[in-house]
């Protein structure tokens, strides 16, 4: 590829690029499809003089098909151009007509038909010379190009508007050059027969540059992406048009086919006044008072005006805005009807409409068709006038505008009669209300439409939170006295734990003093007043213990030491340890397991604790000749613990409250069993931070059964596998100490 090919290549993209951006400017305008066929013709042009420049590519079989296309290009583009120009200057009018808009291309198509026969001829278009077809195709191109510049030129002079001087001035120079170039080297040196370079094709180049300089710095033909408000004014209700300064119309929405039932053709290019008919009812052009005729029928608009100019300065035209009042005057006549049907006179009026204090709305597709006094303070408007015609969904929070949305929807597709809900009014203030909603279907013009009743109900919420709010004080109040009343019974329960073995003291040592010589009946008598004292001792030991530990508790201050142990070992240790109080008591103990060792994560003192405090509360409500039955059970995740007794058992109420603090199931002074209802409380607190569980089933005269489970886990710690855990008897003293012999 030689220097003249790859430049024809070059100009060829360029043309392409450029036509392809013309078009997508303003697609709909046919001004912008010229440019884009203009540039496409330049294009097979420049294409076909790639080959034609390059020896090597004419001999290629597809060059008489190449040539061909070129010959497309340089045969139609003058007649583009002079069809363009005849756009530019606003002479599309003269030439509208399918058949002038023909007769333009006629020399074209004729030119290109006997270049056609030339090829297939086998004959030199250039060795020609003077030939009547050089001539001829010489003196067309030269007149078609001259005439659509003359005619850019004198629209340009003939304009006032700076703007489009500099527009025409641009476009005629560059094309005045692209011309004279073109001429010169494409058909006045052929036809001398003088060494030339054909490069028409790549100096045409200067027009289409200056038409895109023209675009690019003066808004040429307002070529502009701004009117894609194409897509804006389709969903504007009003008719826009837009007109030149002389009136013709140069843009308008869809809404003014509609309203005249005309084409578009029919439309541009128009003068307003031959399209629309304006009724002036003062003075001409006073576009505030004026009707405008349709079918011999006079129709009320509100029309606005506003004269528009260019970023120079320069009036262009002017922007109408026609609103059709009619159907507004339509609604107000339907607002009327809807009165009447409403409201039978002015009494009922009053009575069932304006004084009623729930608002009444009538809503169409959103639109509030009617809305009495309550349903217009309802919606923070003053006056009913401004919040009729207003849309319902400007009052419905975005968070409640879809369900609600639903429920409208449900109830028209239905045809409900009453459907109540509570939903929420945003008043035009930004305050929200809660409101009970009841809406209705009817038909209202032949159309379906719905009756919405609305109550505030944010009074009777208010009332609600404040009921609320007063139970939940009133229940603190009630448990504060329930607390109040057991502690009362708790300071009274211990001041009598701590009395009873205080006095049973004191009456052993005054009575250690009377046997104070060493007779045998006298040392029985010491030792066994020395073991009642002991006894109470470790009564005392035992309450003061739990009192320390439930505040432990409660502080947060009491852990846990775990370690590995092997649980079973120690329950059965535990269990076999108190045998002897039990036996004392003419009561059988019974263990059994169903696992002879079991490792796992344990507090061994706490679960100590534990067993002794629930076989001593057995032990306390069991009668003799009962049994006491320990077992244990394993499990994959839990291992389970059972202290079951056929003692006394309890109700189904005091099971309620068994592992409370300070809880008994007998709370009088005089009461049989010693214990200060602390015992339990510690039972379930240990079990918990073990991170187990404990339940209690009883039946009143059939016993009791207490039921541990303990979770299977380890902890990162030496393992205890065979060492026993040790017993510690002063505990068994401590924890027996309020059951007497």
């Amino acid at each position: 590829m030689n220097g003249l090919s790859f430049l024809s290549a070059l100009v060829a993209i360029i043309y392409i690029s450029l036509g392809i951006y013309f078009y997508n400017l303003n697609k709909g305008e046919s001004v912008n499809k010229l440019l884009l066929i203009l540039c496409i013709c330049f294009f097979d042009w420049s294409f076909a003089y790639i080959f034609w420049y390059s020896k090597e590519m004419i001999q290629t079989q597809y060059y008489p098909f190449i040539n061909i296309l070129g010959a497309t290009g340089w045969s139609f583009y003058y007649g583009v151009i002079f069809h363009v120009s005849f756009e530019i200057v606003g002479l599309s009018s003269k030439i509208k007509s399918f058949y002038r808009k023909t007769l333009i291309y006629v020399p074209c198509t004729i030119m290109f038909i006997i270049y056609s026969m030339l090829r297939i001829l086998k004959i030199d278009y250039y060795s020609l010379g003077f030939s009547i077809f050089n001539v001829t195709n010489f003196l067309i191109t030269a007149t078609y190009i001259s005439i659509g510049l003359v005619l850019i030129l004198r629209w340009g002079l003939a304009s006032k508007i700076y703007r489009e001087k500099k527009q025409a001035f641009l476009v005629v120079f560059f094309g005045a050059i692209a011309f004279i170039l073109g001429i010169f080297c494409q058909n006045i040196l052929p036809l001398l027969k003088l060494p030339t370079l054909y490069i028409a094709q790549i100096v045409s180049v200067f027009w289409v540059f200056g038409i895109f300089f023209a675009i690019s710095k003066y808004d040429f033909l307002d070529i502009k992406s701004v009117y894609n408000i194409d897509k804006i004014m389709k969903n504007v209700n009003d008719t826009v048009i837009i007109v030149d300064n002389k009136n013709k119309i140069t843009y308008f929405n869809e809404n003014l086919q509609k309203f005249y039932k005309k084409s578009s053709n029919e439309i541009l290019g128009s003068e307003i006044y031959d399209i629309i008919k304006f009724r002036f009812k003062s003075k001409k052009n006073d576009f505030t008072n004026c009707t405008i005729e349709k079918n011999g029928e006079e129709i009320s608009v509100s029309v606005s005006t506003e004269e528009i100019f260019d970023n120079y300065g320069d009036r262009i035209g002017r922007l109408f805005v026609i609103k059709d009042n009619s159907q507004y005057i339509q609604i107000e006549k339907e607002k009327n009807k809807l009165r009447d049907i409403l409201l039978k006179n002015d009494i009922s009026y009053n009575l069932l409409i304006n004084q009623s204090h729930n608002a009444i709305l009538v809503h169409r597709d959103g639109e509030i068709l009617f809305g009495n006094e309550s349903a217009t303070k309802l919606c923070g408007y003053i006056s009913a006038n401004n919040f009729i015609g207003t849309n319902i969904w400007n009052f419905i929070p975005d968070v409640d505008m879809k369900d609600l949305k639903l429920k409208y929807f449900n109830i028209i597709n239905d045809k409900c009669s009453l459907t109540t809900f509570n939903g929420r009014i945003l008043k035009s203030n930004g305050d929200m209300i809660e409101v009970e909603n009841t809406s209705s279907y009817f038909e209202y013009g032949g159309q379906p439409t719905i009756l919405s009743i609305m109550r505030d109900v944010s009074p009777e919420k208010k009332v609600k939170m404040l009921e609320i709010d007063v139970l939940e004080k009133t229940k603190l109040l009630d448990e504060s006295l329930e607390m109040n009343k057991i502690i009362t019974e708790f300071f009274s329960n211990v001041s009598h734990e701590l009395k009873t073995p205080l006095n049973v003291i004191f009456s052993a040592i005054q009575t250690l003093g009377i046997y104070n010589d060493n007779s045998y009946e006298s040392i029985i008598k010491r030792q066994r007043y020395h073991n009642i004292m002991k006894q109470n001792c470790y009564r005392l030991t035992r309450l003061i213990n739990n009192l320390l530990d439930i505040t432990k508790i409660d502080s947060g201050f009491l852990s846990l030491n775990f370690k590995n142990y092997n649980i079973v070992s120690i329950i059965e240790d535990i269990t076999l340890s108190v045998v002897p109080y039990v036996e004392n008591h003419e009561i059988n103990l019974i263990f059994d397991t169903d696992i002879e060792e079991k490792i796992i994560a344990c507090d061994p003192d706490r679960i100590e604790l534990i067993m002794l405090n629930l076989i001593s509360n057995s032990l306390k409500f069991t009668n003799a000749q009962g049994e006491i039955f320990v077992s244990i059970m394993d499990g994959t995740d839990f291992i389970t613990i059972l202290v079951k007794d056929t003692g006394l058992g309890m109700s189904k109420e005091s099971l309620a409250s068994i592992f409370d603090r300070f809880s008994q199931v007998d709370k009088t002074l005089t009461r049989n069993r010693e214990g200060s209802g602390i015992g339990l409380y510690l039972v379930k607190s240990f079990v918990e931070m073990h991170n187990g569980k404990i339940t209690v089933s009883s039946e009143l005269g059939k016993g009791s059964e207490f039921v541990i489970k303990l979770p299977v886990r380890m902890v990162d710690t030496y393992l205890v596998e065979d060492s026993q855990y040790d017993i510690n008897v002063e505990k068994i003293h401590v924890e027996f100490s309020d059951i007497y012999s």
